[in-house]
């Protein structure tokens, strides 16, 4: 056999040598076949949409090259999570309410969870559901939050609606709750002044109204005894009011020693509200001694035209007095005689004349 020499050369660069495993094209490269990268369909056999591209590049819409250059449908997970307000003032243990919108902003349909974080520790701090399903692409859902508190102060609230097809893919956002409560009361007398006759007493009937948003309890104040002849007293000292509430209390103002006529007291009542001190607001009562009035005598008779010898009824119901009371009758028939008597009816007269 004959002897000879082999001499090796190395292909040119860029020649195609082959492809991979994952359908991607090898190439010559000083001397070695390297793997390009590259997707190829006529000689790996890559799909066509992703001919000249890498694994991970897009090869259509929502669709990407995977690792052996197969175009495949790519599901996205996405939500976003939003509320009407962020921040809402209430009264204790009235819910503050906000509206939650959970929106699917992924390529799929997708469940989800949600979850509070009671940051202040709240009385109450819940959403009427913990859960959204199948929620379309695009799609919106409405969550209720509800958060309040006995106690004034402010409270934060975390909600987190998370991916149930990706659960890292998640979105939280923060409520800020303030509980506020308001205290007012309002004092008023439809007719703050009156007259009594010497040794009289007056009634008045005291609204107390409370203008506050909480449940409050109302104090009410009088002045001190004057030791002057007059008394004063409220049938209560206090009362409980609901919000916008109102209740009447009487104030009774007395002469107890009979003061002469033109004299007065002014009472002023003072209502305070025990949840906040300073709001108070007050009234103010007048009461006079009236002179005594003459008192008005009237009457009535039958029958209204009688005849001699005929027996008449006198009737006085109708005779008052407007500071006292009437105590007796005196009757003149001009015959010489006067007559006496507490009784107010049925007084009886023989008539013997034509003039009456």
């Amino acid at each position: 056999m004959g002897s000879g020499t082999y001499e090796y050369r190395n292909k040119p660069d860029g020649t195609v040598c082959g492809c991979t495993a994952n359908n991607t094209l090898k190439v010559c490269y000083d001397g070695t076949c390297t793997d390009t990268g590259t997707c190829n369909l006529t000689i790996c056999g890559a799909d066509a949409a992703c001919d000249g591209k890498k694994p991970g590049e897009d090869c259509g819409t929502d669709s990407k090259c995977n690792s052996t250059c197969k175009c495949v449908k790519i599901i996205n997970y996405g939500v976003d999570l939003t509320a009407d307000v962020s921040e809402k003032t209430t009264t204790p243990n009235v819910n503050a309410t906000y509206t939650l919108i959970v929106k699917n902003t992924g390529t799929s349909v997708d469940n989800y969870t949600l979850s509070v974080d009671n940051l202040n520790n709240a009385a109450i701090a819940s959403l009427n559901r913990y859960s959204v399903t199948n929620l379309a692409s695009g799609s919106s859902a409405t969550v209720l939050l509800n958060v309040t508190d006995e106690t004034e102060g402010t409270y934060n609230v975390s909600i987190t609606a998370t991916s149930q097809g990706n659960t890292s893919v998640s979105d939280t956002i923060i409520t800020k709750t303030t509980v506020k409560a308001e205290y007012g009361v309002n004092l008023s007398c439809a007719n703050p002044e009156k007259t009594i006759p010497p040794n009289g007493y007056a009634l008045y009937d005291i609204t107390v109204k409370n203008t506050g948003n909480v449940e409050d309890t109302i104090n009410l104040i009088l002045p001190p005894p004057c030791y002057c002849g007059w008394v004063y007293t409220l049938d209560k000292s206090s009362v409980e009011l609901l919000p916008g509430e109102s209740t009447v209390v009487v104030l009774n103002v007395s002469d107890v020693i009979g003061h002469p006529a033109g004299s007065y007291r002014e009472v002023e009542v003072i209502g305070t509200s025990m949840g906040d001190p300073i709001k108070t607001d007050f009234v103010i009562t007048n009461t006079t001694i009236k002179g005594n009035q003459p008192p008005i005598a009237n009457f009535t008779y039958t029958p209204e035209k009688p005849v001699v010898n005929q027996t008449i009824t006198f009737n006085t119901s109708s005779s008052y007095d407007s500071d006292g009371n009437v105590t007796n009758y005196e009757w003149n028939f001009g015959d010489g005689n006067a007559t006496n008597t507490t009784e107010k009816n049925n007084k009886p007269f023989l008539f013997r004349s034509r003039k009456l």
